[in-house]
């Protein structure tokens, strides 16, 4: 059942514009990263109106931490927060808009949004050299793999999230925010 429907998900060649445009789909969560990314895209790209970042979450999965990224996203005129249940097209429209996919997971064990992003020719993805995903995107071309040094899992606001249930101290990879803002710049 874990996939990408091929006729859904199509190549579309991208063309140059003024403003390069990175993309970032899923839930909002440190597990993802997405503070890691938020960081890294602001200690490079604060108020460069020719560099965004666009998030694309569903309302469903805006659930960590979602006024610290309102008050970020306030705060960045190049950042931009998509929020709601549009669908696929919606969706579809953002990965063919964008010039790069960033997927700085912490904690994950597939990782669907870099197939999709992959599959509409998204040419250049980052993400942590850990979990499922860097088995999706290890050996393709234009591909970043952010190091990453394994860290006590912990949410952005210091409360512990037990993603790995099973370990008395909770792991995850941190992605080494070096790394994310040299693939950020690179592109």
């Amino acid at each position: 059942p874990h996939g990408i429907d091929p006729e859904v998900f199509k190549y579309k060649e991208r063309t140059k514009t003024d403003v390069f445009k990175f993309l970032y789909v899923g839930e909002c969560s440190d597990r993802k990263g997405i503070f890691q990314l938020l960081d890294a895209f602001i200690s490079e790209f604060k108020g460069n109106s020719n560099v965004e970042l666009h998030i694309k979450s569903n309302s469903d999965m805006v659930f960590y931490n979602g006024k610290d990224i309102i008050k970020i996203k306030e705060e960045n005129p190049n950042i931009f927060w998509h929020t709601g249940n549009e669908g696929h097209e919606y969706v579809l429209g953002l990965y063919r808009q964008s010039h790069a996919y960033v997927y700085p997971s912490r904690a994950d064990t597939f990782g669907m949004t870099l197939l999709e992003a992959m599959a509409c020719g998204v040419k250049t993805v980052g993400t942590t050299n850990w979990g499922g995903p860097k088995y999706k995107v290890s050996g393709f071309k234009n591909v970043y793999l952010f190091d990453y040094e394994m860290a006590s899992s912990t949410f952005h606001n210091n409360k512990l999230e037990k993603y790995y249930a099973n370990d008395e101290t909770p792991m995850w990879a941190e992605p080494e925010e070096k790394d994310i803002k040299k693939y950020l710049l690179e592109v």
